[in-house]
């Protein structure tokens, strides 16, 4: 079985994309607090969906690395 290899590895321009996506990923992470309500949180599983959608568009093989099975 020949393994795929990513394009985060091997694309500089697909590398800067991602890295800016995972640090979005990062600041929302961040803005949530123990206090935060089940309506924030949401938002922010919302937003973070979108970033990850965005990441497997550009690199399905990074994508799927990163996020488990049951998080897909």
């Amino acid at each position: 079985m020949m393994e795929t290899k990513s394009l985060y590895h091997s694309d500089s321009s697909i590398r800067e994309k991602i890295d800016n996506l995972l640090k979005e990923n990062a600041k929302l992470e961040a803005s949530l607090g123990k206090d935060s309500t089940k309506k924030e949180v949401g938002k922010v599983k919302v937003l973070q969906e979108r970033l990850f959608q965005q990441i497997k568009k550009l690199d399905k093989t990074f994508y799927e690395v990163i996020i488990t099975e049951s998080e897909r």
